[in-house]
């Protein structure tokens, strides 16, 4: 159980009237709360200020039963990093306040127009690319900035670096964009995602471009011009080289699953009898298909 004697001391090293302390000793202590299991709510709390800011550090004693529910919905091995439940859109604001403030911020990335305050312990916990950089004997485990370079989109790297800090895909992916395939959008995110080795992104654009594919297959026949020229970066002649290529089994099962809808789209057709839709191993596993439905 946390006491309250416990989170004073806590701030007397990480408040807002901390004194006297020196920024390696708050970086370790700091590295230790992120890494404890009921570290998001103890953050949220210290970072969101929701102390009375006397100079003895001192603790409103009314946060105290958040706080102690939080340790004890921690204690089971079995539960969940993050206490379950709908979260209030003040803690969202709270979970947001680390992305680009330079408070315990010891990165700084930048990419396109912009420059990130970043922290390396939330980098690392969300992509091994970053693990690996920040841990092996490359340059970027020494450097205080890192220029990520201008060939992916930068609104992308944005939203990737945002949905480390919180989790919400939708709130920041830019689905909203009349421009833009939402389908296009969601490769794009994996591929990025894949890219960083950021499994949860990755697997959170997955489940959203496989939905929208499935929806396309199954609702939208013939399917639109966008999906089926998505579907030939996944599965076809010039597929995207994948790190993880669960996105492409995953797509080529809905394919199967839906061929006769498919096959209802003109263009799709086309290319398949040109030999343009699959590369050659998918396009072995279409054709047994066929078949197998050509014989019942």
């Amino acid at each position: 159980m946390i006491t309250s004697p416990f989170i004073r001391a806590l701030m007397r090293v990480l408040g807002p009237t901390a004194v006297g302390v020196s920024d390696s000793f708050q970086e370790e202590v700091f590295e230790i709360v992120c890494h404890v299991r009921f570290a998001q709510r103890i953050r949220d709390k210290l970072l969101a200020r929701e102390w009375n800011g006397n100079s003895t550090g001192g603790y409103d004693s009314s946060d105290d039963d958040d706080v102690e529910s939080c340790s004890a919905e921690s204690s089971s091995e079995d539960s969940s990093f993050m206490p379950s439940g709908d979260i209030s859109t003040s803690e969202e604001v709270h979970r947001d306040y680390f992305f680009n403030n330079e408070t315990f911020s010891d990165i700084i990335l930048e990419f396109g127009p912009f420059k990130i305050h970043a922290h390396k312990v939330i980098l690392a916990s969300n992509s091994t690319w970053f693990e690996k950089a920040f841990s092996s004997g490359f340059s970027e485990a020494t450097q205080t900035t890192i220029d990520l370079g201008n060939e992916e989109d930068p609104k992308l790297l944005f939203a990737m670096l945002n949905h480390f800090y919180n989790d919400d895909y939708n709130n920041h992916i830019g689905q909203n964009d009349p421009i833009r395939d939402h389908s296009t959008l969601h490769l794009e995110v994996f591929l990025l995602a894949d890219m960083y080795d950021a499994p949860s992104l990755r697997d959170a654009a997955k489940q959203r471009f496989i939905r929208g594919m499935t929806n396309a297959a199954k609702w939208h026949s013939p399917i639109h011009d966008e999906q089926v020229e998505v579907s030939r970066r996944v599965v076809g002649l010039d597929a995207v080289q994948f790190a993880d290529v669960s996105l492409q089994e995953e797509m080529f099962c809905v394919l199967e699953m839906y061929v006769r809808e498919i096959m209802q789209t003109p263009r799709v057709v086309v290319l398949v009898g040109r030999g343009e839709m699959f590369s050659q191993e998918f396009a072995e596993r279409f054709a047994k298909r066929i078949s197998a439905l050509l014989e019942c």
